[in-house]
């Protein structure tokens, strides 16, 4: 069977006794998909010829044979979706897909293509119950814009995984993931899951956004967000560690974002550390926090004379320096303070002078008594002063 200017709207299967070939026509693309088109049997697209799959349409690959001359002759949209069913033979290196995924009925275990140049997917990325993904000798990595979501078993062997997205990403599923190498450079957020959190093996790199939200109760010790190890125990990743102090007060759920290994400030004379943190309870409280930081993201800062600086929405920042500790963990450091009990922007910086309002990067407040909504970078803040009993020692700084 053979057909130009063909338009999937509804479902169109090639069997496995087929084969449907796209020939060249006048008009460009030769073939498409806006609906479903399931592939059983062999799609052959002619030399010159072309096709897309549109957007919200879908190409199923449920079939043996070939898939790498029809791709390299397709125009995959960033909201279309590419699924490979069970004995599907994938193309991969080199490759940009809108949503990707696997999936089967039974179980499938899938080795992916050799090559060296990465995977892009544009869209979410999906492995489906039963399957187990087999990165094997593929070299290229993966970039993913969208969502990971992990139903399945991902064996990354040495490969590197970056999310990339300009818009909040999140990892998510049934089951945990392990990455080899995970690299984050999407400064909207990715959502770490408190529930099947993943793994990392070798190294995670933070160059934009990390986010998580917890519960932290009434006289709680020592919730430890972002918090990812290797699964044997090793942790790869500290985010912030936070004790409620004020008895019988629950913080109820809180968001931790930290922006890791970019300027915080704009001006390099008092820039602080690299690392950027931004704590939002639900029900602000007295609270001890454990910050932590790489050695690569110190930007000049001492060690020795390290203070946490909180950005209340007016000068002057807050310096809280009670119970004051600081200590290390294979390369990473941290500092802890007492007393805290108002909430929104962090920075760490040993500058005797402290960040300056008109320093303090991509943020646009306004100081007030009450609860009031404030934009940090691209994510959506509160920040509460409040006025409660202060443990803390504090010091002004302009």
């Amino acid at each position: 069977v053979s057909g130009d200017q063909v338009i999937v709207n509804g479902q169109m299967t090639i069997n496995a006794s087929q084969t449907f070939t796209v020939t060249t026509s006048v008009d460009a693309p030769d073939f498409n998909v806006n609906g479903i088109l399931l592939n059983k049997g062999t799609l052959v697209i002619s030399a010159n010829a072309t096709w897309a799959v549109n957007a919200g349409g879908t190409y199923i690959h449920n079939t043996p044979a070939a898939i790498s001359i029809p791709l390299d002759r397709a125009t995959l949209d960033s909201a279309s979706n590419f699924i490979y069913r069970d004995s599907g033979s994938s193309s991969l290196a080199s490759r940009s897909y809108g949503n990707l995924s696997f999936e089967t009925a039974t179980t499938w275990t899938h080795s992916a293509s050799t090559g060296s140049n990465p995977l892009t997917i544009r869209g979410n990325f999906t492995l489906g119950l039963g399957v187990t993904f087999n990165i094997g000798s593929f070299r290229g990595g993966i970039r993913v814009a969208k969502d990971w979501i992990n139903n399945g078993t991902f064996k990354p062997v040495t490969s590197t995984v970056t999310l990339n997205g300009t818009t909040e990403q999140t990892i998510t599923g049934t089951s945990v993931i392990t990455f080899s190498n995970l690299t984050i450079t999407n400064t909207a957020g990715v959502v770490i899951p408190t529930t099947n959190t993943p793994v990392v093996t070798g190294t995670l790199v933070n160059s934009g956004t990390l986010k998580q939200v917890q519960t932290v109760g009434a006289s709680a010790n020592d919730v430890k967000f972002l918090e990812i190890t290797d699964g044997a125990g090793a942790v790869k990743y500290h985010g912030v560690e936070i004790t409620n102090t004020l008895p019988a007060t629950s913080m109820g759920l809180v968001t931790v974002t930290v922006k890791g290994n970019q300027p915080c400030t704009t001006d390099p004379t008092s820039a602080p550390i690299q690392r950027c943190f931004t704590i939002t309870p639900t029900t602000p409280t007295t609270t001890t926090i454990k910050f932590w930081y790489t050695i690569s993201e110190l930007n000049g800062n001492d060690l020795a004379n390290l203070k946490v600086y909180h950005w209340t929405g007016a000068q002057p920042w807050i310096t809280y320096t009670t119970g004051l500790v600081t200590g290390t963990e294979g390369s990473d450091s941290f500092i802890q303070v007492d007393g805290l009990d108002s909430f929104s922007p962090f920075v760490l910086s040993s500058n005797p002078s402290g960040p300056t309002a008109v320093t303090l990067r991509d943020l646009t407040a306004s100081s007030t008594p009450s609860p009031a909504p404030i934009v940090f970078g691209v994510l959506g803040l509160t920040a509460t002063a409040l006025l409660l009993r202060r443990r803390a020692t504090r010091s002004t700084s302009n």
